[in-house]
């Protein structure tokens, strides 16, 4: 099991593509709160722990609960854009234990990449501070969203990614913000590129060795999308992400509220008549999905239906799209009709 903490939704960035720009940064419980529910949780099974943000780097209290991690080993991630990551902050991640970083990069361009997350200086402060890190021994994963505007300079990122001794961790798909705002569809990759992504993706020659495709619900959730299932993931099984207010969600997209930490402890939140009714999806088939000729590699996202397509059981006509360009390409490149 493992539990995501969003300390903040306070972020020194403003990407152009962010899902949760506009988001309320007024409410965020005390740090002593957010270091007891990781007790809580282990308590409750909770194996591996993450922080994230926003970037929670902002919060200068943001130690007291990577240190209770660390107190109760629990293996960590941390999501962060590294853009505060001096040698002091290094050093003291590399005392945590067991901890990997991901972060997220747009172009091997400094100017492409300054340009998209509206900060001068932010590719050259977490490249300097992948150095670091990597120096230290701690491992790093560059993860990367394809953009209509990053899509020319995107090699140019694998390479850099290469070079950092990271992993590369790519998507095609940019989901949706969390209140509705337009920012990400100004971005989202037109059909031409989404086209080009998969020639590039299926030409294997192409690719640095450090490249992996990005599917953040594993293996597991592939199965359960080849099986019709409405909720794709065991996000609210086996994984839950808490607020910065203390609500406790299924997943960073699907927002499907649990309860409040705040004033009651994990386990009964864990435990809500909500979250149990949200499980009860588990085995139950999305009917728009039934028998689509794309079901063998369509990676329809819950998430995504519920924001953009009126309801977790809904199709998501996003990765209808996406699914019937990465289609047409296979046919292209092998002469394999997907069915």
């Amino acid at each position: 099991m493992s539990m995501m903490v969003e300390l903040t939704y306070r972020c020194n960035q403003a990407c152009r593509h962010c899902y949760i720009r506009g988001m309320d940064t007024s409410q965020e419980l005390p740090v002593e709160r957010f270091a007891d529910i990781f007790s809580e949780a282990a308590d409750e099974g909770i194996m591996f722990a993450a922080l994230s943000g926003g970037e929670f780097m902002l919060r200068p209290d943001w130690r007291a609960v990577a240190d209770r991690i660390k107190s109760l080993k629990l293996g960590l991630r941390l999501f962060t854009n590294l853009t505060h990551v001096d040698d002091e902050t290094a050093d003291y991640i590399a005392d945590l234990g067991p901890v990997f970083i991901e972060t997220t990069m747009f172009s091997g361009d400094p100017a492409v990449h300054d340009a998209f997350v509206r900060l001068p200086g932010a590719f050259d402060a977490t490249v300097a501070a992948v150095k670091r890190l990597r120096a230290r021994g701690i491992p790093v994963q560059l993860k990367h969203e394809v953009s209509e505007d990053t899509w020319p300079t995107f090699e140019s990122l694998a390479k850099l990614a290469d070079d950092l001794g990271t992993v590369f961790a790519h998507t095609i798909y940019i989901g949706p913000n969390l209140v509705g705002r337009p920012d990400p569809y100004e971005v989202r990759p037109s059909d031409e590129t989404v086209r080009a992504y998969f020639e590039w993706k299926y030409n294997g020659a192409k690719k640095p060795r450090n490249v992996v495709e990005k599917d953040v619900c594993g293996d597991e959730s592939a199965e359960r999308r080849r099986m019709g299932r409405v909720v794709t993931c065991m996000t609210g099984r086996n994984s839950a992400i808490i607020g910065p207010d203390g609500t406790m969600y299924a997943c960073a997209l699907l927002r499907v509220p649990f309860g409040n930490v705040a004033d009651a402890p994990f386990g009964e939140v864990w435990r809500s008549e909500a979250a149990e009714r949200f499980r009860g999806y588990e085995n139950q088939r999305a009917p728009e999905c039934e028998n689509c000729e794309y079901d063998a590699i369509c990676q329809r996202c819950p998430g995504y239906s519920l924001l953009e397509d009126g309801g977790i059981e809904r199709r998501s006509i996003e990765h209808c799209r996406i699914a019937g360009i990465e289609a047409e390409v296979i046919e292209k490149l092998t002469g394999v009709k997907v069915s």
